[in-house]
């Protein structure tokens, strides 16, 4: 345990495609969080494991990092007490100070990989605006707990959790 983050210690697929199928697995996750580095020519995964809060993997992130999370969401019905829905989370972390050709390649390199992931909300953000990133501002921003059948709902990421109103 380092930092609030198990790595994965299973030896499977450590291509990015790899590591997105364990991220969406309806049963048994190995992984929460995985992230890719946007450095160079080709992405690679830089870390991936489970984080026991946002925090955890903010420590781990940097600039030219595309981050992928899986927030899930627990409901209370008459019918059944914990039904869990995955919300997929992506942000990308662009450098400060980068020349707009930079930028562009960082966007074209995410945008390959991107192409098929279905995810709940994505944003982009500056490496500076990283401390900004919690749990909270995930689901605020990702407007996931607006719908009317959200209210009661409890999001979790690790032990972070939110409680929809």
């Amino acid at each position: 345990l380092k930092c609030g983050i198990r790595m994965a210690q299973e030896k499977k697929d450590d291509s990015p495609e790899g590591v997105w199928k364990d991220l969406v697995k309806h049963n048994n996750n190995p992984i929460n969080y995985y992230m890719l580095s946007l450095d160079g020519a080709n992405i690679t995964v830089f870390a991936k494991g489970t984080a026991d809060g946002v925090e955890a993997v903010k420590a781990e992130a940097s600039a030219g990092k595309l981050v992928y999370l899986r927030v899930d969401e627990h409901e209370t019905g008459a019918y059944d007490q914990a039904v869990i829905k995955p919300k997929f989370v992506r942000i990308q972390i662009n450098p400060d100070q980068c020349k707009p050709t930079k930028l562009i390649q960082y966007r074209n390199l995410a945008n390959a990989y991107n192409g098929n992931k279905n995810v709940h909300f994505e944003q982009t953000i500056k490496n500076s605006e990283i401390d900004e990133v919690s749990l909270d501002w995930i689901i605020k921003r990702g407007k996931m707990d607006k719908s009317a059948h959200k209210k009661g709902s409890t999001f979790r990421f690790g032990k972070d959790e939110f409680q929809a109103k």
